[in-house]
């Protein structure tokens, strides 16, 4: 508490033997610190990690020397199996409300040089290395962490929790309504209003495959098997064929969510939508944890259901056959209903599940492949938006950035990243042209409204059960908004004569149509952020979270600016379940631990998720890197083929959301560090980077490629 000594440990519920008690110093004088003096120290390094904080000393009476110096955490020993003899190390931040909780781990905790003695330091280091190592090893460090937090979730919180994620198909946050958007999504609306929290600093994957395994396996999808999207493993199979971390499906060196909650926490498991985590039985949905399922296995299909026939190019990915799964057997797609609209029979799979006489808990995944392209939605819809895109993407950017800023998700101040150029502006088009461009966004709105309505049917489902206020609920996007151009796709067979696609006018939007929106309408519902999917600029990554969890919100809404990832929910979700994580061992293999962090102090009491000072997280895909500590994220975008050189980029994301300023050569010592961390990420997570990136580029995949299977 203030004026306290860091030392002091009285509030401590285990009782700490004093040969092992903290003891702060400096590098001069064997004196204490005020707790005080701690925060003050701490507040001054979160504002620029780049700043070290004196160190702490940690003494043991049983060793003629000092085990060690550390950065601002205390250290005690807590016994295990009831055994007093017995001792285990836990790391402590100091926090003001509750000192000694458990909030973080071992191993991610770095050592500092302060002493201006390089060589005895590093020799000390190397003594504490060993000692910690015999202390606990990574996988107890884990287990330690989800353990104390699952019991202390248990004291506090309604046991065995029921779980319902709702994951949308490419856009941005600033598509919905709670988030500045003119397209009608009310069942969103009420789910962040009364008592939800909507997330400003949500990021995922550049791309839907990768996202769907991090969400699933709460690690980066490099170890999770989806290192690259699996067409482009096969297409370059000399440089990630056959390596670990790129088999191009969900592997088995991960737990899953519904694994885990399945076989540990008794909870029955389902999910209907779109997987795009492997074609061969042994991958389907069934395979990794869920009990139920209905599942489209490819990234993309007709909404409709419609497939052109007598198709000769079969390796066009728009004139496939859908390939759909129901528990382990295939389910042929002409055996479909007629009215089938995928948003909405996603959804009806998913109810009927919900509806089955089943008293477990559930962990329910409803996985939309809407508004994915090809645009496609009911007409009735689509005629309800006729008119209100006329103005162009230009005028729609403008407003919901006014809206974002009414609604006090964005700053007067921030500066928008500009439109794209090396597209035909709005007011140089005909106006023929610009018709047919406006009705696709008319189009794409009306899907994310049919979309928002079947979020609703399962809402009022769980309220007619009486399973809302129990139902921790996630609502997000997979990646930023799709701003490829398809125009090489063939609406004709190659001697014209079947017709595949009727892209007319008049008919857009229904089932024998196959359109894009472009650029121009993905960026400006990025706005303010520069790019979009493919791309790991803030377009391309930053992504709607809503969060509703009656026992953790209060009755209005919540806006937090907090950075996290997709790979926290599986360590919310196991923590509000009372279940801890396996460890390194599940099911008799070996699994990797997650890497993201748990939601619920942050839901509980505004706590920080991600450590600004330790924590980093980083991104590859597309030839494109980028590493993120604090509010400074490093940012390698490839600008041509080698040997074009390609230098990193510095961003500070709270002043700069649309990445236009780039401080790389005022700051180059944080882009050093942020750079030596992205080295360190690669060689954690195993990434394999392409000999010439700029090849492997989203757009020049496209263009290099219109025969694509499944890039989506």
């Amino acid at each position: 508490m203030p004026g306290e000594s860091v030392k002091k440990t009285t509030n401590d519920p285990i009782e700490i033997p004093e040969e092992y008690q903290a003891e702060a110093t400096n590098d001069e004088l064997d004196q204490e610190i005020t707790y005080d003096e701690y925060k003050t120290q701490r507040e001054v390094k979160k504002k620029d990690f780049s700043l070290k904080v004196p160190k702490f000393k940690i003494r043991n009476a049983n060793e003629d020397t000092d085990s060690s110096y550390y950065n601002p955490y205390e250290w005690i020993y807590q016994k295990t199996n009831n055994d007093d003899n017995k001792w285990k190390h836990i790391s402590h931040h100091i926090e003001e409300e509750n000192v000694g909780k458990t909030i973080s781990t071992l191993s991610s905790v770095d050592t500092y040089n302060s002493s201006g003695d390089d060589d005895d330091d590093q020799d000390q280091t190397d003594k504490n290395d060993e000692y910690l190592q015999r202390s606990m090893s990574p996988s107890q460090q884990q287990q330690s962490l989800y353990e104390s937090t699952a019991n202390e979730s248990k004291q506090t919180l309604p046991q065995h929790p029921y779980f319902h994620t709702q994951l949308s198909d490419d856009y941005n946050e600033y598509n919905i309504s709670p988030y500045g958007s003119e397209i009608s999504t009310p069942n969103l609306e009420a789910l962040a209003s009364n008592g939800g929290t909507l997330f400003t600093d949500f990021h995922t994957a550049s791309a839907c495959s990768p996202t769907r395994s991090m969400l699933l396996s709460g690690t980066d999808h490099h170890l999770a098997g989806i290192g690259q999207m699996k067409d482009i493993i096969d297409r370059y199979r000399e440089i990630w064929g056959g390596k670990p971390g790129y088999e191009g499906y969900l592997n088995d060196r991960i737990a899953t969510i519904p694994e885990i909650l399945k076989d540990i926490g008794g909870y029955r498991t389902m999910m209907s939508g779109k997987w795009h985590l492997g074609l061969k039985k042994e991958q389907f949905p069934l395979n990794r944890g869920f009990e139920k399922s209905f599942a489209l296995l490819q990234g993309v299909a007709s909404h409709f259901n419609y497939v052109p026939e007598n198709t000769e190019e079969q390796s066009v990915f728009a004139l496939r056959q859908p390939l759909y799964v129901r528990n382990n057997e295939f389910v042929n797609h002409t055996n479909l209903p007629q009215d089938y609209y995928s948003s909405d029979y996603f959804t009806s799979e998913l109810i009927q599940f919900l509806d089955e006489n089943d008293e477990r808990p559930f962990f329910a995944y409803l996985a939309f492949t809407a508004p994915h392209w090809p645009l496609q939605a009911p007409n009735e819809l689509v005629k309800k938006y006729k008119g209100r895109y006329d103005t162009g993407p230009d005028v729609l950017r403008a407003a919901r950035l006014e809206n974002q800023r009414r609604l006090n998700l964005l700053s007067r101040d921030v500066v928008s990243a500009p439109m794209p150029t090396n597209q035909k502006p709005w007011i140089s088009m005909s106006d023929e042209e610009r018709a047919f461009s406006a009705k696709t966004m008319e189009i794409y709105a009306a899907m994310i409204e049919r979309l928002d309505y079947n979020i609703g049917r399962v809402m009022d489902y769980l309220r007619q059960t009486n399973q809302f206020d129990n139902t921790f609920i996630l609502f997000m996007s997979d990646n930023g908004a799709e701003g490829a151009i398809l125009e090489a796709l063939p609406l004709q067979s190659v001697d014209k004569s079947i017709t595949y696609f009727d892209n007319s006018y008049d008919n857009i939007g229904r089932n024998t149509s196959y359109i894009w929106y472009g650029p121009q309408w993905a960026h400006a519902g990025a706005a303010p952020s520069r790019l979009m999917k493919g791309h790991i600029a803030e377009g391309g990554i930053r992504c709607p979270a809503i969060v509703h969890y009656s026992p953790l919100t209060s009755t209005s809404k919540k806006i937090s600016n907090e950075f996290c990832t997709v790979m926290d929910i599986l360590p919310t979700i196991l923590e509000l379940a009372g279940v801890s994580h396996p460890g390194t061992n599940f099911s008799g293999r070996e699994v990797v631990l997650p890497r993201g962090k748990s939601w619920i102090f942050h839901l509980r009491s505004s706590q920080p998720i991600h450590d600004d000072c330790q924590d980093f997280t980083g991104w590859e895909l597309f030839g494109e890197r980028a590493i993120r500590r604090g509010n400074y994220k490093a940012l390698y975008i490839p600008n041509g083929p080698l040997p074009m050189e390609t230098k990193w980029a510095l961003y500070h994301l709270t002043q700069d959301t649309g990445e236009l300023t780039d401080l790389a050569e005022k700051k180059p010592e944080v882009l050093k560090e942020l750079i030596e961390l992205w080295l360190k990420y690669e060689n954690e997570v195993g990434v394999i980077l392409a000999p010439d990136p700029y090849k492997i580029r989203y757009e020049h995949l496209w263009i290099a490629n219109n025969t694509v299977k499944d890039f989506s």
